[in-house]
């Protein structure tokens, strides 16, 4: 009898170990359906302005750039590219077969919606805020308002005249949330600065920006955060010769004025859309927006350079600290709506989880 219990044992053991076997198989085989071969995965990107801008489209060129190299992406691109012509080259890439096209930036949401329902199996994204038609377009982007309250703190520490501003190319819902925080770090520090928030409605005319900028300065302003492509870089050197400081944006523009230049807030677009790209690729592309912050370690703010006290770096980690609390705090009393313990447990755990994410493994 004892031994044939052990026999049985042994078998039900045996086929035990098979089923898993042959399971684990099966899903590795599934994974290995979804990894497309080198080179077949194929990218086209429309970009607004040049790859050569040392800022937005720059950094959208290093994306495009790091898909081909980390997902064996074949890829295309056409830069400057006008807004009449929008639509027209969106259609031609997806006629041509290619497997996602980016048009990067906000202004090619209008023609990318009309192109995405034209081409259902195509999967399209943008760079921008979009919550996307739940099926093949969607959009990838930052947590604007962290880096927009933390570039609005640094604002708010350097400044002397109490007088601070932050010009953008065109107040976008994005660049909106981004103006806003940035304006709440500057009132966190100091209530009593006064922010401006200017608009100058391009990317690429330098000839405005310095009329704005000039204006700026001319009225007091010490320190001006500019987000404005390179149609913003003339205000750095304005203020260098006025004896101002001014906030970079997107890269790091230490070279364009090292002694005007506090810092800059550095988006790593290149990482965000390597992500967007991996889960298009994989088959996981839900048509949804998806975002990216500075947990995450796709954005944070530029070396100070000597620019600001030890002493006002500690008050700016003091601050950010403070952020990081009051997001906890805002996530938890928004997300707890159950009496239930084990229910509030579990949004607890999710607010955590949203303000402490894993760091995108860009090289996985």
């Amino acid at each position: 009898m004892r031994k044939l219990i052990y026999a049985l044992s042994i078998l039900i053991i045996g086929t035990i170990l098979g089923i898993f076997i042959v399971r684990e198989m099966n899903l590795n085989q599934e994974y290995v359906s979804n990894s497309p071969e080198p080179g077949t995965f194929q990218v086209a990107m429309l970009l607004p302005g040049s790859v050569d801008d040392q800022s937005y489209n720059t950094n959208g060129y290093r994306g495009l750039m790091l898909i081909k190299k980390e997902l064996s992406a074949s890829v295309a691109y056409i830069e400057n590219v006008p807004e009449s012509d929008m639509e027209k080259l969106l259609r031609q890439y997806a006629q041509e077969g290619y497997d996602l096209v980016i048009g990067y930036g906000a202004q090619f949401l209008a023609s990318i919606k009309i192109v995405a329902d034209e081409f259902p199996r195509t999967k399209f994204m943008i760079h921008g805020y979009y919550a996307g038609n739940n099926r093949n377009l969607g959009a990838v982007s930052f947590w604007q308002g962290e880096i927009g309250y933390l570039a609005g703190t640094a604002a708010g520490i350097k400044t002397k005249a109490n007088k601070v501003a932050f010009v953008t190319g065109f107040l976008y819902e994005h660049q909106k949330e981004k103006a806003l925080l940035f304006q709440r770090g500057v009132k966190a520090i100091n209530p009593a600065v006064e922010v401006k928030i200017v608009a100058i409605d391009t990317w690429n005319d330098q000839e405005k920006a310095r009329v704005a900028g000039q204006a700026l300065i001319d009225d007091g302003f010490d320190v001006i955060a500019v987000d404005a492509d390179s149609a913003g870089f003339p205000i750095h050197e304005l203020a260098r010769k006025a004896g101002r400081y001014t906030i970079g944006w997107t890269l790091d523009q230490h070279e364009l004025s090292p002694e005007s230049v506090l810092t800059s807030s550095l988006q790593r677009v290149e990482l965000v859309l390597l992500e967007g790209a991996r889960v298009a690729r994989l088959g996981r592309w839900e048509g949804k927006q998806y975002k990216f912050g500075i947990r995450a370690g796709v954005q944070d703010l530029a070396p100070f350079r000597g620019l600001l006290t030890q002493k006002r770096k500690r008050k700016l980690k003091k601050s950010e600290k403070l952020f990081w609390q009051a997001r906890l705090i805002f996530c938890l009393i928004h997300k707890i709506k159950s009496k239930s313990i084990w229910k509030a447990r579990l949004e607890i755990i999710q607010c955590y989880l949203k303000e402490n994410p894993s760091p995108i493994n860009s090289s996985s």
